[in-house]
């Protein structure tokens, strides 16, 4: 049983050794973490640049991860890159892409020794086809004097392709339509006697 007298020495220790705990735990130097880019649903190729901000005080580690994602989930990392940024400051980053298999990504960002985390799903990296590229079609021209053939090359954008891809089953299904018409006319020929 406790002596009334002995309350106040018993409650000033306990208040003593909580304020000696707070001191000695530090507190996180991140609040918040937020990713800005890339954008959710983003089809992205080459350089992969990541910014985002990580709100606090002090400088915070952060890990930047790109992570294979199958039927909403994110897998292990599979490139990653890390740095010190600032609290309350802007960062960015790069992570290669061409280093990856072409496919569905998360975009993982990990701070304060794994205190803080955000996913930003749904990012698709497409380095096979890059938008905006160009490819070459090789293209024959009439042999030139001497009986050379010149092959020339015509420059045609990557967004084209739905519409050659019509060209060419057009053209297909017209020829096919020749042949079953030339098969119809010259085809049945009436028996001579």
């Amino acid at each position: 049983m406790l002596h009334t007298r002995a309350l106040p020495a018993v409650l000033s220790a306990l208040l003593l050794s909580g304020a000696a705990l707070l001191i000695a735990t530090p507190a996180s130097a991140a609040d918040s973490l937020t990713l800005t880019a890339p954008a959710a649903s983003s089809t992205v190729s080459g350089e992969l640049r990541i910014e985002g901000v990580v709100d606090g005080e002090g400088m915070t580690d952060l890990t930047l991860s790109l992570a294979p994602q199958s039927l909403g989930e994110c897998g292990a990392p599979v490139a990653s890159t890390e740095t010190e940024v600032a609290g309350g400051e802007p960062f960015a980053a790069v992570i290669d892409t061409a280093r990856v298999a072409d496919g569905a990504y998360c975009v993982v960002a990990v701070a304060d020794g794994g205190a803080l985390s955000e996913v930003r799903g749904d990012i698709v990296v497409a380095n096979e086809l890059v938008a905006g590229s160009d490819f070459q079609l090789p293209t024959l021209a009439l042999p030139e004097e001497g009986g050379v053939v010149a092959v020339a090359t015509t420059t045609v954008p990557a967004d084209a392709g739905p519409l050659l891809a019509a060209l060419v089953f057009g053209l297909a299904g017209l020829a096919a339509a020749a042949v079953a018409v030339f098969g119809l006319l010259y085809g049945r020929r009436p028996a001579r006697v």
